[in-house]
């Protein structure tokens, strides 16, 4: 399995803290199988009879997106909000992602996202927080890596999708074409560098 990705990325400041950008990326994956040269099951196979048949699926992709960031700290701000919305269109000519059937609709497809959260100061070393979101895409071609992926805390690097962390599940144990996610907790700073968090 080879991954080629190519990207034009451009932003512009439409506020203090605030960002759009417009972004260009195809991606080109080239999937290598082993094919025997008989069908028959009592022939052995040989070394000789294995070949290595190769295709190619390209993902084309459009976005648009709005970011704005006010957090006093990356890992664990106290105050501040931060937004990220994007929707995108795409064109896709891979097979399709949940079934062996052959693809007969239409090779595009759309998503959308919006995520927003932000964390309140109570006390000198106490925050409240809270953070919504949702996400959907549409089109038979959606390509597996546009879904939205529910569980654990980090995203993992093959098919990131839209990522949703959800304490108590798996990574990613949880997927579809579109998710929906909120949680409301409060941050503990129990002393320097060490922070307690309860959803």
């Amino acid at each position: 399995l080879d991954v080629y990705t190519f990207g034009l990325w451009g932003g512009f400041v439409l506020a203090p803290n605030t960002v759009a950008s417009l972004a260009v990326k195809t991606d080109i994956v080239r999937v290598g199988r082993e094919v025997a040269a008989t069908s028959d099951p009592t022939v052995p196979i040989e070394n000789d009879l294995i070949t290595i048949k190769t295709e190619d699926h390209s993902v084309f992709v459009t976005t648009f997106g709005v970011e704005r960031d006010t957090y006093n700290n990356r890992s664990f701000p106290t105050q501040g909000m931060k937004l990220d919305a994007k929707a995108g269109v795409g064109s896709s000519n891979a097979e399709p992602s949940l079934t062996s059937s052959a693809q007969t609709g239409s090779s595009t497809f759309k998503f959308f996202r919006f995520d927003v959260g932000g964390y309140v100061p109570i006390t000198r070393t106490v925050s409240g927080f809270g953070r919504t979101a949702f996400s959907f895409g549409a089109g038979e071609a959606l390509p597996l890596s546009y879904f939205s992926f529910l569980g654990g805390v980090r995203p993992i690097n093959v098919l990131p999708g839209v990522f949703f962390p959800f304490y108590g599940l798996a990574s990613q144990a949880r997927f579809g074409r579109k998710a929906y996610f909120g949680a409301v907790g409060v941050q503990w700073e129990v002393k320097k560098d060490m922070f307690a968090r309860f959803i």
